[in-house]
C-alpha cells in the first residue's frame, strides 16, 4: 500500500508503519560505507531532526557535495557533518542542479 510522508516537523508518528521503518533500515545500510554524499537541493533545516538524526547516525562521508542555490547550506551541513570536508563549488548559484548535471555526467565512473 503506497505511503507518503509529507514533509512535517514531527514524522514520528509515521514510522509506526513497518514497511516504511524497515526502508529507512535499509537506507541506512546502503548508506553506511559512503564515501561521498551529495545533497542535491536538499539545505539539512534545523526543523528536520529527523533527516539530521538520520544522517549523523548512519553516515560518516569524508566528501559531502552540496548543490543549492542558497548559500545558507554550507553551515548546515557543517553542522551536521564537522568532520567532513564540504565541497561548495554548487552552491550558491542560481544554476547549481544545471552545473552539477553537467560536472557529473562529464566526471562520473561506471
Amino acid at each position: 500500500m503506497p505511503l507518503v510522508v509529507p514533509p512535517v516537523m514531527a514524522k514520528e508518528p509515521y514510522f509506526v508503519n513497518d514497511t516504511l521503518r524497515e526502508q529507512w533500515q535499509v537506507a541506512g545500510k546502503a548508506c553506511a560505507d559512503s564515501h561521498r554524499l551529495i545533497l542535491i537541493g536538499y539545505s539539512l533545516p534545523p526543523t528536520d531532526q529527523l533527516m539530521r538524526f538520520f544522517f549523523s547516525s548512519t553516515v560518516a562521508p569524508k566528501v559531502i557535495l552540496p548543490v543549492n542555490i542558497t548559500p545558507d547550506v554550507l553551515s548546515s551541513v557543517s553542522d551536521v557533518f564537522p568532520s567532513a570536508k564540504v565541497d561548495g563549488r554548487f552552491v550558491g548559484i542560481a544554476d547549481a542542479i544545471p552545473r552539477f548535471a553537467s560536472w557529473y555526467a562529464s566526471n562520473a565512473t561506471p
